[in-house]
């Protein structure tokens, strides 16, 4: 009963805890964190050791639930229009990050094996302390989908890498077993991931019920997990490749993945609200200084990779300024591998596994709230969702009362009702898919294919804003078996209603059902294009 007990309570505490970081304007994450921090051994221990030792099969369950829920976010055709750079950037991230931890260790550790175990840890990237920042900002653009993507594979690689270098550690001497074994239990898990995601998908051409579909989403995400337990494959891996797999072969809208995305909510809560509890305090001050060098080789590690691949112009400039920062955080998985290294009976593995479990303190931390700025800087985050969040009262309406009271008494007038400020600068897309006027047809589809618009703005290398190319004209164009192969995007181009960023809301919905498309342009002063605004984000402001 204390199981039950203690799991409910830490539901019910994170809700609150969360709550409360979302009025300071803090990531719900943050929130769940410290509270878990607070009811934890280092704290009033409520959360005790042994309530931490029955969570770990929670824990490893969420942590696969999460990497599944970042696989659905994972589009091929978006990475397909992100080019190879991003390929380039997760490929020297990881190599980056592998040669500064690795070699800065090696003569700490005095141990290769150790050294090595450590910079593989350091690779991942926590995917669901990334997860759910974005989703609770509801962030979007190329930036949110770069990185998506790169914790994806930093994950793969510290899993095959460290998959790689533990049996040597435990005794293993053949190198041609280690690798081969590592290799096909990988190559395995992806591949039943991928089978499952297929069931799934075809499962759901075959009924479109509720109950059905959910119940048989959980029953093959559960069935995947046990089969890769069983096959002693990696649950994480074919969890991934599963959410991946089913996301982008679905032919009915993803009516699988609906229901089964609305357990998200408490599992991250609870995820978090446990790992919070677990964070080992106690080994921050004692090896402050291996700590502090493994911070700072990790974090340059993982801004070195984007930011070399900019300067040899594979990526673009937004990605290489903020791709690093936004891929800081270490959590879930990393503590497993850290807690892993320590079993082993040697007092430099045991000493590396506390040296990273105190990191991981300070990365998942702080590694939220750069996440949470470098999508706001990047224009990814619409300000509507950051002003929705100063507008609640951090206790209640009284509180606020009181404390507003307060900052009048040093002269400070805080803002009465910013809802009645919203504009169109504060909803708007900075981070959308366009068009080239010189663009044949076949690319305007493709971009239709991955925009979630009707219309999409025809720009030159210039900036100059052209128009919008709408879908219906295109439906008509293709009824004309002769001009179609002559179409570029600058005949397209449909003369539209342009809105400044300083238009009310009210009419610029309005401006939408004029023109009658779900998405019209935003210029500035000069007549360039700075944004778009969508229907969708009109109505959910002003509702």
């Amino acid at each position: 009963m204390s199981l039950l007990l203690k799991t409910g309570t830490a539901l019910t505490a994170a809700v609150f805890f969360g709550e409360f970081a979302k009025r300071l304007k803090l990531p719900k994450v943050i929130g769940y964190i410290a509270g878990g921090m607070v009811l934890g051994p280092f704290g009033l221990n409520f959360l005790d050791p042994d309530f931490l030792v029955q969570a770990k099969a929670f824990k490893a369950f969420g942590l696969a639930f999460i990497l599944f829920l970042v696989g659905t976010k994972i589009r091929l055709d978006l990475i397909k229009g992100m080019g190879r750079g991003i390929w380039y950037a997760a490929g020297f991230q990881i190599l980056f990050t592998l040669l500064l931890v690795g070699l800065a260790f090696l003569p700490i550790t005095r141990h290769v094996l150790i050294a090595l175990a450590i910079a593989a840890i350091a690779v991942e990237t926590a995917p669901a302390a990334t997860s759910i920042v974005i989703e609770e900002y509801h962030a979007e653009g190329s930036l949110t989908e770069a990185i998506l993507l790169l914790v994806t594979l930093s994950t793969f690689a510290s899993l095959y890498l460290f998959s790689l270098i533990f049996p040597f550690l435990k005794g293993t001497i053949n190198p041609f077993s280690a690798v081969e074994s590592a290799t096909l239990g990988f190559l395995g898990a992806i591949l039943l991931g991928v089978a499952g995601g297929l069931l799934l998908s075809y499962a759901e051409t075959k009924t479109q019920d509720d109950l059905y579909l959910f119940l048989l989403s959980l029953g093959m995400f559960f069935l995947t997990l046990g089969l890769s337990v069983r096959m002693h494959l990696s649950p994480y891996v074919a969890a991934a490749a599963l959410g991946i797999t089913t996301v982008n072969s679905s032919v009915m809208g993803h009516s699988s993945l609906r229901k089964l995305l609305e357990l998200a909510g408490p599992i991250y809560a609870l995820f978090f609200f446990i790992a919070g509890a677990s964070l080992h305090l106690d080994l921050i001050w004692p090896m402050r200084y291996l700590v502090l060098a493994y911070f700072l080789l990790r974090s340059a590690g993982k801004l070195l990779g984007p930011w070399f691949t900019e300067r040899r112009g594979l990526l673009e400039e937004l990605n290489g300024r903020y791709l690093g920062l936004g891929t800081l955080t270490h959590a879930g998985l990393a503590t497993g591998l850290a807690l892993m290294l320590g079993e082993l009976p040697l007092p430099e593995a045991r000493q590396a596994s506390s040296m990273v479990l105190a990191g991981i303190v300070l990365f998942e931390i702080l590694g939220a709230l750069i996440l949470k700025e470098v999508l706001v800087r990047a224009g990814e985050v619409k300000a509507y969702y950051l002003m929705k969040k100063g507008m609640e009262p951090v206790i209640d309406a009284e509180f606020n009362t009181v404390l507003f009271a307060f900052a009048q008494a040093f002269g400070i007038r805080p803002r009465s009702n910013a809802y009645q400020d919203l504009r169109v600068k504060h909803v708007m897309r900075r981070s959308f898919l366009k068009l080239d006027p010189h663009d044949p047809l076949s690319t305007a589809l493709e971009v239709f294919e991955r925009t979630p618009c009707n219309s999409v703005p025809v720009v030159d290398e210039e900036g100059n804003f052209h128009g919008m190319a709408v879908l219906k004209d295109i439906e008509e164009i293709f009824l004309d078996e002769v001009t179609k192969e002559l179409i570029l995007a600058e005949d397209l181009a449909r003369p539209v209603k342009s809105l400044h960023p300083e238009t009310p809301l009210e009419e610029a919905l309005n401006a939408i059902r004029e023109e009658r498309v779900d998405c019209l342009p935003v210029l500035d002063e000069e007549g360039r294009l700075v944004g778009v605004v969508a229907r969708k984000d009109l109505l959910t402001s002003l509702r």
